[in-house]
């Protein structure tokens, strides 16, 4: 049997986010160069209908570009190419010739290097047809596919009517810009008045006063003042200045354009997902052996066997099992519950059991409820139907799989167990980042020692022990940097009712950096702080009476009123190999060596005062702008 190793993937990986991210540059560049041409302030519109027209209309495909990158790459490395042909083909400026043989260049090398990376994906070993004697008709597999490609005919039909109301929402649009102009005739029009906000003209016609958008932006240019003579267009009550200012309905194609590649990479990926699940079962495929690490979000990693890094991201798990009785029409609302159940504290102002008192008691009273919630909450064969759905959580961290087809981006492997259980996959884009501190903070063991899985695994350690006042410091940083930001996007600009988001997203700055110790605890002068988004609750030391290890948690009984709240040891001391022991001696070290007065009280968190902080900052900003 082929064992998988780092070299096998290193040799395979695509780098996607370095692909994107060039990708992100060059695909920006681009469409605003189209879209400056559209609305600036020296262009003359191309005549309307001609191929010069149609391809200056593409600039919002560019951009559509940027976000069906991560869904289907080879499909948009292909388009990209043909946008960029097409960018040269159009009548751009000289300045940005040649953008587009870049972009071009840039999509067909990331094309051809796709697919030179997929001729290197495949396992090495004996040829394996992924069966347990589960027919595939009527099992949760091929139902989960059904299903998928019930959707993927729905995302086409859905973005193939919206292509349609594209394209006719451009022709009556086109209709009655070419309507007009041919009805229209060139008149003299004088410069009555400069709007500063909104940013307009007001220019009279034949003692009529029409309002128009001013598109004079550039500083070089003399913009007509107030007095000075404009040709306007004019039939009726309705005008436009000539030159830029005329009707230009060429935008819309370009959003049409993107329907047709959004729809072909979502129900691509969901359409075929049938066809490749049932061609691996029935024909089989190479093997290789790969260790399993069950990821939070119900995805998961395949490592190598001889390393940690790189790995395999693996999404949309099912079960090659076979459907109950009844199961077939199941509704997606009906299926097994994927969220866990409700931990939180536990308080005698709930309708629950009356709380125990002693240590023995609490813990066996912890016992019962985590047995009664997680336990009994399915049967043997419901806790096999729900893996089948939802993948192998019981996986050990590192267990042993066979791996069974080609492990490209975008591709369906099978994964078999020991045990004789199947799933299928899809791999998806790696995130190196995100995936390597899962697998250090797992705790796989590998044969390698490097100084960034050493610093990944102290990092956490660090942080919880000074979070005391890194949270704060964190939180009052990142909400000086949105102030700074906001501060010279508002500079010498008149204020708009759009900025308004602009400060809602500087206030959740500060939130965002302290998202990490959300759920964490710390010590507190009066006591023991936990740790929310909002706001912290400090549980104070007078009220404490016992702290109890049970398990892998820590169990803490309060009284008045009373109160029981259960820590698991990864939230006491995440990152460290501590027993429940050394937890809750470390948890009645916070509480009882505490200084403060101990009484109980909730307090903001740092992320909430800083974000009413940027808030009245950005007003005070704001305030001098719009007055």
């Amino acid at each position: 049997m082929h064992r998988l190793s780092a070299q096998d993937l290193r040799r395979s990986r695509t780098y996607l986010w370095a692909w994107w991210a060039g990708w992100f540059v060059l695909a920006i560049l681009c469409g605003l160069a189209l879209g400056a041409m559209q609305l600036g302030d020296d262009v003359v519109r191309q005549p309307l209908g001609s191929t010069g027209y149609v391809l200056m209309g593409l600039f919002p495909a560019w951009l559509g570009t940027v976000v069906t990158l991560h869904w289907a790459p080879r499909l948009t490395f292909a388009f990209g190419a043909l946008l960029g042909v097409l960018f040269e083909a159009a009548p751009v400026h000289y300045d940005v010739r040649g953008l587009g043989w870049a972009a071009a260049v840039f999509a067909v090398a990331g094309l051809v290097w796709f697919l030179w990376r997929d001729s290197r994906s495949t396992p090495h070993g004996p040829h394996v047809v992924p069966a347990n004697g589960t027919q595939w008709e009527g099992s949760w597999a091929a139902d989960d596919a059904r299903i998928d490609a019930k959707v993927g005919a729905l995302v086409a039909g859905a973005f193939a009517l919206l292509t349609l109301i594209g394209l006719g929402v451009h022709h009556f649009m086109l209709s009655d810009v070419a309507a007009f102009e041919a009805r229209a005739e060139l008149a003299a029009g004088t410069v009555v008045e400069l709007i500063e906000d909104p940013y307009e003209m007001v220019v009279e016609v034949g003692g009529q006063e029409f309002t128009f958008e001013r598109f004079y932006t550039d500083e070089e240019q003399d913009e007509p003042q107030p007095g000075e003579a404009i040709e306007v267009l004019i039939d009726g009550d309705r005008a436009t200045p000539l030159g830029q200012g005329q009707g230009n309905p060429a935008f819309v194609l370009g959003i049409t354009a993107v329907a047709p590649l959004l729809g072909a990479a979502i129900a691509l990926r969901l359409g075929t997902r049938r066809s490749r699940r049932r061609a691996l079962l029935e024909r089989g495929g190479p093997s290789a052996t790969v260790r399993l690490l069950w990821l939070e979000e119900f995805d998961a990693l395949a490592l190598p066997v001889d390393d940690t890094v790189p790995t395999l991201r693996l999404i949309n798990f099912t079960g090659l099992r076979e459907l109950d009785p009844g199961e077939e029409d199941v509704e997606e609302e009906d299926r097994p519950s994927t969220h866990p159940a409700d931990d939180g504290p536990a308080s005698d102002d709930d309708d629950g059991p009356e709380l125990p008192v002693g240590a023995f008691e609490i813990a066996q009273f912890i016992r019962e409820q985590e047995a009664e919630e997680f336990d009994d909450e399915f049967t043997a064969e419901e806790r096999a139907n729900l893996e089948a759905f939802l993948g192998p959580r019981s996986a050990a961290n590192g267990e042993p799989f066979i791996l069974v087809g080609n492990w490209a981006q975008g591709s369906t492997v099978a994964l078999l167990r020991e045990s004789g259980e199947v799933w299928f996959a899809e791999v998806a884009a790696g995130r190196p980042v995100t995936d390597r501190r899962a697998v250090v903070e797992a705790g796989v063991p590998s044969v390698k020692h490097r100084a960034v899985d050493r610093t990944m695994r102290a990092l956490p350690v660090w942080a919880h022990r000074n979070a005391g006042w890194l949270r704060w410091a964190l939180a009052c940083g990142a909400g000086l940097v949105a102030v700074l930001a906001l501060a010279l996007f508002l500079w010498g600009e008149p204020v708009e009712w759009p900025v308004v988001f602009l400060v809602l997203m500087a206030a959740s700055a500060p939130w965002s950096a302290i998202s990490w110790s959300e759920g964490r605890i710390s010590a507190a002068p009066a006591g023991l702080r936990t740790h929310g988004a909002f706001l912290d609750e400090v549980y104070g030391r007078d009220r404490a009476t016992v702290v109890v290890p049970v398990d892998q948690s820590v169990a803490v009984r309060f009284e008045r009123p009373d109160e029981l709240i259960n820590l698991g040891v990864d939230v006491v001391a995440p990152g460290e190999a501590l027993t429940a022991e050394q937890a809750a001696e470390r948890v009645r070290l916070m509480i009882f060596q505490s200084p403060g007065s101990g009484r109980s009280y909730r307090a903001p968190s740092p992320g909430l005062a800083a974000g009413v902080g940027v808030v009245l900052v950005s007003l005070w900003l704001i305030w001098p702008l719009v007055g």
